[in-house]
């Protein structure tokens, strides 16, 4: 028998780092997934004038734009998949007919993310093209090159009553707290593929928090609030699984 113990933080960490000197963080999502106001063609052709914080990007049509519309409008894996996606700098906006996307490939920390969320969903809310969100996620990547994790955080795997230790190892969970869920992937031998270019081959702790909702009518207020809440769900979530050596040598920094 093979058991999993839950990833939670044996023992509360009195103080939250602001930052880590060596950050493993490869990529940032914010996602809403929502029901649009009008046919769902039309949904980038009104947001993409209004962005500047992106519009003057290089635009990507993505893929599943060779698909009939037929399948991406009835194919109910497809149904939350972009259809373009705007790149300036290290910034990206994914935009599709039922969902928009915010990531940062190259994470500035915080505050310089929710800026940027907040120029570009400012004028996404004044357009009032969402009827109502049903889902918001903030995903936090990490990657550990030439990294066994399994080693380095409080999760413990079992087979038979005996440790369980491989250089394949790969763990998936969901934990609901309250109404938000929190899905782990965990794996001490993965490829990170950010931006079409392998970065790096060892370990990846790929955390996402999210809350199914109905904002309907949208409150941009608390849905500020919402994302927030789950940034510092995630962050909690990420730093009570590491060991206090292994977070040591992250190099954490502190407020003062």
């Amino acid at each position: 028998m093979l058991v999993a113990h839950r990833p939670y933080c044996v023992l509360p960490l009195l103080e939250l780092p602001n930052e880590l000197g060596k950050s493993p963080l490869a990529e940032a999502i914010l996602e809403f997934r929502f029901k649009p106001k009008f046919p769902g063609d039309v949904v980038f052709g009104s947001i993409f004038p209004k962005v500047p914080e992106f519009n003057t990007g290089k635009l990507n049509q993505l893929p599943i734009l060779n698909l009939p519309i037929q399948i991406r409008d009835t194919d109910p894996q497809l149904r939350f998949q972009a259809h373009y996606r705007l790149d300036k700098g290290d910034f990206r906006l994914s935009i599709g007919p039922n969902m928009i996307a915010i990531s940062a490939i190259k994470y500035p920390g915080w505050s310089s993310f929710y800026a940027t969320v907040e120029k570009t969903l400012n004028p996404i809310f004044e357009l009032d093209i969402m009827e109502s969100i049903s889902r918001i996620g903030m995903r936090y990547v990490n990657s550990f090159p030439n990294t066994d994790i399994f080693e380095k955080i409080n999760l413990a795997i079992t087979m038979n009553g005996e440790p369980h230790r491989s250089p394949i190892t790969t763990f998936r969970t969901k934990i609901t707290e309250g109404n938000i869920g929190l899905n782990y992937q965990i794996a001490n031998n993965a490829k990170i593929v950010i931006g079409g270019n392998q970065q790096s081959q060892g370990s990846i702790v790929d955390l996402d928090a999210s809350i199914e909702t109905q904002h309907q009518p949208i409150k941009p207020d608390e849905v500020r609030d919402e994302i927030k809440m789950l940034h510092k769900m995630a962050k909690e979530r990420f730093f009570g699984i590491m060991k206090p050596e292994f977070l040591k040598s992250l190099e954490p920094k502190y407020s003062n």
